[in-house]
């Protein structure tokens, strides 16, 4: 017999193959016993099944942080359509986005007639 790798864990005795940890969670311990060693991933992140590294947890879209990290929600005026450690990406001069955690850049609206507001803007001028 044969300890389960990282990412994975065996709740039963036997044969059986190691169950592999769900995403949006991590185990980076061999040998596991229970599905309780996989760990889940800080706020607003996610990780494939098995990994075995919190850098593995990575920024759902419409946030941004550090790999492995709790992640914060893009601001007004910005947005973010990938996953993963990107930043935001600011709405173009003469748009404007109110949302917070947006992952389109269809959110930026054009200006009213006759105003007009910088790159990033989160209200109309």
């Amino acid at each position: 017999c044969r300890a389960c790798g990282g990412g994975k864990y065996k709740d039963q005795k036997g044969p059986q193959a190691c169950d592999v940890c769900g995403g949006g969670t991590f185990n980076p311990s061999e040998g596991s016993v229970t599905g309780w060693a996989c760990m889940g991933c800080p706020g607003n992140s996610h990780s494939p099944a098995g990994s075995i590294a919190l850098t593995s947890c990575i920024c759902n879209v419409g946030y941004h942080g550090p790999d492995g990290e709790a992640c914060s929600a893009c601001s007004a005026g910005t947005f973010k359509a990938s996953n993963g450690s990107a930043g935001c990406t600011l709405c173009e001069a003469g748009t404007f986005s109110t949302g917070e955690g947006e992952t389109e850049g269809t959110v930026c609206q054009g200006c009213p007639d006759h105003t007009h507001s910088p790159s990033g803007s989160g209200h109309e001028t």
